[in-house]
């Protein structure tokens, strides 16, 4: 089960999510039903907003831009726009982890400064970061969150 009070969602999350992803989806639907029945928050940043964008502009799939503001607006999120104080822990992030992406590193430092306590997503890699609990979508299953 995840356990935590505000869950960070990065951008492949809102993309198994919304474009109902066979494998992933579910896992996805009972992610966010776990957490909403716990009272728990969900948190993401705009840089979410920018990777689950491009697709849907290339293939003019407006529907699915409407999708992302209603899934916003349901769940009650506020994407956290990028600060200084998110670049400054993204590079202190970079500098420690030298795998780390600039864009994966700028939604780490946006779930640190928001205060998450865990951050779902589906790449392997970042489950070395130490600083925030990492939770891989495919590590999961529907029934076993």
């Amino acid at each position: 089960m995840i356990d935590c009070e505000r869950a960070f969602l990065d951008s492949v999350f809102l993309i198994y999510h919304l474009e109902k992803h066979p494998a992933f989806s579910p896992i996805t639907t009972a992610i966010l039903a776990d957490i909403d029945s716990g009272g728990g928050e969900l948190c993401t940043s705009v840089v979410s907003i920018m990777e689950f964008s491009v697709e849907p502009y290339r293939n003019n799939n407006f529907q699915l831009l409407n999708d992302l503001s209603s899934f916003f607006l349901q769940y009650q999120i506020l994407p956290s726009d990028v600060t200084v104080e998110i670049a400054k822990n993204a590079s202190k992030l970079r500098a420690r982890y030298s795998f780390l992406r600039g864009l994966d590193a700028l939604q780490i430092g946006a779930a640190l400064a928001e205060k998450c306590d865990a951050f779902i997503t589906n790449d392997s890699k970042l489950k070395a970061i130490e600083e925030i609990r990492v939770i891989l979508i495919g590590e999961l299953t529907a029934t076993q969150r």
